[in-house]
C-alpha cells in the first residue's frame, strides 16, 4: 500500500485502505485536527494520521480491522467529545485486551488531576495537556513521532468482545 499523509473516518467505513504506519486520533475540533496533521506532516510525513470525530467512531474503526491489518502505532484521544468521550473510549478499548500493546495517549485541553489519574488507571500510556505555544507543541509532536518509530504490527486475532 502506498502511504498517504492523512485521512478522515466517516462512520468508520473508511477502513478500506488501512495504512501501515498510522496514528488513530479521535478529536472533534477541526482546528486541533489540522494543527496535529500539519505538525506530523512537517516532522514525519511517512506517518498517516487517521482522524475520527469521536470515541465511538474510533472504536468502530478498530472493530472493522481484520486479521492481517496493521494496528495503529498509537491511539490519541481527546477527553471532551460528543457521543463517547475519551475516557469511555479508553475503557472500552482496554476491556478486551486485544489492543493492550497499542499505546493510548490522552491529548486534551483538560489539566484535571482527577481525569489524569482516571486515564492512567484505565490504561492510558500518558495524559498530555495540549500546549498553547508553538515551542512546546513541537516538543510534544516530536514525542508522538518517537512513539511511532517501532515497526508497524499487524492484528493477529479478532476479538469477540468488540464485535
Amino acid at each position: 500500500m502506498t502511504p498517504y499523509t492523512s485521512t478522515r473516518v466517516s462512520g468508520a467505513l473508511a477502513v478500506k485502505l488501512i495504512p501501515n504506519h498510522y496514528i488513530l486520533y479521535a478529536e472533534d475540533d477541526p482546528d486541533d485536527q489540522l494543527f496535529f496533521k500539519e505538525m506530523m506532516d512537517l516532522l514525519c510525513p511517512e506517518i498517516t494520521v487517521v482522524f475520527c470525530w469521536h470515541g465511538l467512531e474510533l472504536f468502530q474503526y478498530l472493530n472493522l480491522l481484520k486479521v492481517g491489518d496493521y494496528l495503529p502505532s498509537c491511539i490519541v484521544l481527546d477527553i471532551n467529545m460528543p457521543m463517547w468521550d475519551g475516557l469511555r473510549t479508553l475503557k472500552e478499548i482496554r476491556k478486551d485486551g486485544l489492543f493492550n500493546d497499542v499505546k493510548i495517549i490522552m491529548f486534551t485541553t483538560s489539566s484535571s488531576k482527577h481525569e489524569s489519574q482516571s486515564a492512567i488507571t484505565s490504561g492510558a500510556h500518558a495524559f498530555i495537556t495540549k500546549p498553547i505555544d508553538y515551542i512546546n507543541s513541537e516538543d510534544i509532536m516530536k514525542w508522538f513521532v518517537g512513539l511511532c518509530k517501532e515497526k508497524p504490527r499487524k492484528l493477529e486475532r479478532i476479538s469477540t468482545n468488540l464485535r
